[in-house]
């Protein structure tokens, strides 16, 4: 879905910057550390996910709306 649109340069150096910290920490963790943090990054991507799903149906909705209330 995010490819949709044109991200923000906040947007592209905060990913950038979580990218290069999570890879920081990796090198730092054990094998069974590596396997949480991998876990907390999934949990985290697929909560955005989520949310990025939840304000498209939302902003659908209300578009839909706006039209169907143009047309009466």
């Amino acid at each position: 879905m995010n490819h949709f649109f044109k991200k923000s340069h906040i947007y592209l150096n905060a990913a950038a910057e979580f990218t290069q910290s999570v890879d920081a920490l990796r090198r730092t963790l054990d094998q069974q550390q590596r396997r949480l943090l991998l876990r907390i990054v999934d949990s985290s991507t697929l909560k955005e996910e989520c949310g990025a799903r939840s304000a498209f149906r939302r902003g659908f909705r209300l578009g839909s709306r706006l039209i169907a209330d143009a047309f009466r």
